[in-house]
């Protein structure tokens, strides 16, 4: 047999086990458990222990009463916004929309979108932004409270940035990030909420950190 007729028969016969041995394993994700945020102490002995997302009590977008202990168990994504904006936010809203459709049938995961200008961001402001963009608001509430509660939460409970432009009249700062946060209240992935590829390693990642609890 020549070499040309070799060659052939690895193509043939070969090389589709070679490409097809290289997509199952290619295609799985060999994360066994995310990384966690934020540790606070290194005990000599036992685990690390990381920062947890304190209680909060907030009003949503029905005006009713929000209290963290209600998703307590639960997986849930976290990110700020105000409904004036028309910069980062409605690119926010809408790959956190991609997000929602993702997990539309899944109960046990939620999405968070608290406002950093509660002044302006009432809950009926809030209800007409949700149903704008297509809010499930089962399973995603818009939020909204006192505005000293919601930046001290900002930044002592998400360490995140949340506080009004001092040159720009009108404006707020905010981060654009997702925050990933676990059954137990650990930060377990930040993502750029205006990126689509982070935003699509925020979906898969969901799927990896569910997995933890089967």
């Amino acid at each position: 047999m020549n070499k040309t007729k070799v060659g052939l028969l690895f193509l043939v016969l070969i090389l589709p086990a070679f490409v097809y041995l290289f997509l199952v394993n290619f295609g799985k994700n060999n994360f066994k458990k995310l990384p966690r945020y934020i540790p606070l102490e290194f005990p000599s002995e036992g685990d690390t222990i990381f920062h947890k997302i304190p209680t909060f009590t907030l009003l949503n977008q029905d005006s009713n009463r929000f209290i963290s202990e209600s998703i307590k168990g639960k997986i849930y994504v976290t990110n700020f916004f105000f409904v004036s904006c028309t910069s980062i936010c409605p690119i926010m809203t809408s790959e956190l929309f991609r997000v929602q459709q993702a997990f539309e049938f899944d109960s046990t995961v939620n999405l968070l979108s608290i406002s950093v200008n509660p002044d302006e961001d009432t809950p009926s402001i809030l209800k007409n932004y949700a149903n704008k963009n297509r809010v499930n608001v089962k399973v995603w509430n818009l939020l909204t409270g006192p505005k000293d509660y919601v930046y001290n939460l900002a930044k002592e409970g998400f360490k995140m940035n949340a506080l009004e432009d001092t040159v720009n009249v009108g404006e707020f700062i905010h981060s654009d990030k997702f925050l990933l946060i676990d059954k137990i209240g650990v930060i377990r992935g930040i993502y750029n909420g205006t990126e689509q590829k982070d935003v699509d390693r925020l979906i898969t990642e969901i799927k990896i950190l569910k997995k933890e609890y089967e």
